[in-house]
């Protein structure tokens, strides 16, 4: 059986993050009045630093989050359930043994 490997997405993390960063900088700046409009530099410091974490945290999160099963992968063997609570089931009779070779014969 061929082994399957695990496929990460870099680059796909970082625009995840980007998207991120722009919407928690967003938020902090105008939603919550968090960072003032104290000069045109201080915003921009603050908004490259939020968005750069944003972005490191998306490609971090693309390395060590859990992979998705690769889409040609076989579906697990489900195991068979056990029979239901209360239900008896019967033990087979001694006539009823399948007649197996004996270690003499």
């Amino acid at each position: 059986m061929a082994e399957m490997t695990t496929t990460r997405h870099p680059i796909r993390g970082a625009l995840y993050g980007l998207v991120l960063g722009l919407s928690v900088w967003y938020f902090l700046q105008f939603q919550f009045a968090s960072f003032g409009f104290d000069s045109v530099g201080g915003v921009i410091t603050r908004a490259v630093i939020v968005i750069v974490a944003g972005i490191l945290v998306g490609v971090i999160w693309a390395y060590v989050a859990p992979a998705r099963k690769p889409a040609g992968a076989a579906p697990a063997a489900a195991e068979p359930s056990p029979a239901p609570m209360g239900t008896v089931v019967p033990a087979p009779e001694a006539g009823d043994a399948p007649s197996l070779p004996s270690d003499d014969e």
